[in-house]
């Protein structure tokens, strides 16, 4: 029986780990930029979002608004269809790139500037709005991913571009609608822009979720706008009745927990083979090579070599590891090399991997730092390099900074709950601000979902402060990683 582990040559020619490195760029730069200039993120140059807005009592009736469509108003369908058919009947528009120019622009300048220049009235594509209408009201969404089909790596997810441009199209019409006054019509867009992000988080990969929560950023962003302009109605009880959290991730999670598994054949049978010894090599080797042209893709010179080293090393750690994880001496003993270095790499995989993503199922704030804990220890397991074949800590170290995307997402959504509460509160007390927020008993104040813990507020003249806890960032996994964020820092006043 062969007990020595050969390391094959590299040969770069697999589309799934060129796709790996593909996506996991896409993993981080969405992650990234998701909430470059949203209100939770807004304090990074340490300058607080001042907010002038206008009392605006509880709507009547009181669910009056909504951002999610009502049962008798959504059908069965498969959403992704609908969403389809706006691209392919609107290539001419979607290809204006003088119009996207604006389009972009207008989604962050001031309502003057969209009434000066017509923003309104260039946005007024009727067709476009009544289809993503249509898509929002679809009971489900169904991207039709060929998982199974396909290296999971290797799936192509070119709709998610599509899906952020009726994103910021969806934005820039509700803010000329705003900057218009014609309230009803943006919560319109609204609606359909926060359904449309519910329905990319219904893919299969978390980079789904991402872009999820880029989008519900883009729509929140004209909500301050909208809180701001007079006679604009409280949109407390709209904002309550999102999902909480706003993006669910569950279905990205199920897809990122088996995502090596849909990408590497055979590397599922590990644990429970009991193959002939060159089997073993032939697995090891296919799973080395793609896991090399993953090193060489990120300026590994030598991967091969350095694999080499790396099975030399870790061999008699890695049958300890299998000692101490259920096998015998005398079975670990009698296994051909390549198959405890498979099974060490596997078992450390599966283990780091839940240790993970198990934080994903509770609040943020109850996981954070049992989150914190299991990265550094994946970090330190890539600088140490200290697995076989690096799939940990290849593949892991993005999740946590994806987390507080998500997380980032429900806070925007309770900071414009505690405003909107704050309206109520005004349009109740001769346009007063509450002393301290257990003054206010209209409805429930809201939780910061980074805390746990209700905002921290007080009252300063006219002027209220809301403050919150700064969003940490996990352990680097990028270079030039941004700074962690500042505390959370709002000023709001009515105004006179």
């Amino acid at each position: 029986m062969r007990r020595s582990l050969k390391v094959a040559p590299t040969r770069v020619h697999s589309l799934s780990c060129t796709a790996m490195l593909a996506r996991t760029a896409t993993f981080v730069a969405v992650a990234l930029t998701a909430f470059v200039a949203s209100p939770a993120a807004a304090a990074e140059e340490a300058k607080p979002l001042v907010l002038v807005v206008h009392p605006a009592p509880e709507p009547y009736p009181a669910l009056k608004y909504q951002f999610h469509p009502g049962l008798a108003d959504r059908y069965p369908g498969n959403a992704a269809v609908e969403y389809g058919k706006v691209t392919a009947e609107q290539r001419q528009m979607f290809g204006n790139a003088d119009l996207w120019k604006d389009i972009l622009r207008w989604l962050e300048a001031p309502l003057s500037d969209l009434r000066k220049e017509e923003a309104y009235k260039k946005t007024d594509f009727a067709k476009i709005f009544h289809d993503l209408d249509r898509a929002a009201a679809c009971e489900s969404c169904d991207w039709q991913l060929p998982i199974g089909k396909e290296p999971f790596y290797s799936i192509l997810l070119s709709e998610l571009q599509q899906t952020r441009d009726f994103a910021r199209l969806l934005g820039v019409r509700a803010r000329a609608e705003v900057a218009e006054g014609r309230f009803d019509d943006a919560i319109a867009r609204l609606r359909a822009g926060y359904r449309l992000a519910q329905h990319v988080d219904e893919g299969q990969t978390l980079i789904h979720s991402l872009v999820s929560a880029a989008i519900a950023k883009i729509l929140s962003a004209q909500i301050q706008e909208f809180v701001q302009q007079p006679g604009s109605p409280n949109l407390y009880w709209a904002l309550t009745a999102l999902p909480s959290p706003l993006i669910d991730a569950r279905p990205g999670i199920d897809g990122e927990r088996d995502a090596l598994y849909l990408t590497f054949e055979d590397l599922d049978k590990v644990e429970g083979a009991n193959w002939p010894a060159d089997r073993w090599q032939e697995v090891f080797d296919r799973v080395a090579a793609g896991m090399a042209e993953y090193r060489v893709l990120q300026g590994d010179a030598d991967p091969r070599k350095e694999l080499a080293e790396r099975t030399s090393r870790l061999l008699p750690a890695a049958k300890q590891y299998l000692i101490g994880h259920g096998y015998t001496a005398d079975q670990v003993e009698g296994m051909p090399a390549p198959r405890v270095a498979m099974l060490y790499s596997v078992k450390l995989y599966n283990e780091l991997r839940d240790e993970m993503l198990k934080w994903y199922y509770v609040p943020y704030w109850q996981g954070r730092k049992h989150l914190e804990q299991v990265t550094e220890r994946v970090e330190r397991l890539g600088r140490e390099r200290q697995e076989i074949l690096p799939l940990a800590s290849e593949t892991l170290p993005a999740m946590p900074r994806a987390r507080n995307t998500l997380v980032r997402a429900d806070r925007e959504i309770a900071l414009w709950r505690l405003v909107e509460a704050l309206r109520m509160y005004g349009a109740g007390h001769q346009s007063r601000l509450p002393e301290k927020l257990d003054a206010v008993t209209e409805v429930a104040i809201p939780l910061d979902p980074v805390s746990g813990e209700t905002f921290r507020y007080s009252l300063r003249g006219e002027t209220a402060i809301i403050e919150g806890v700064p969003l940490p960032e996990p352990p680097s996994i990028l270079k030039d990683s941004p700074k962690p964020d500042a505390p959370l820092r709002v000023e709001v006043r009515f105004a006179k």
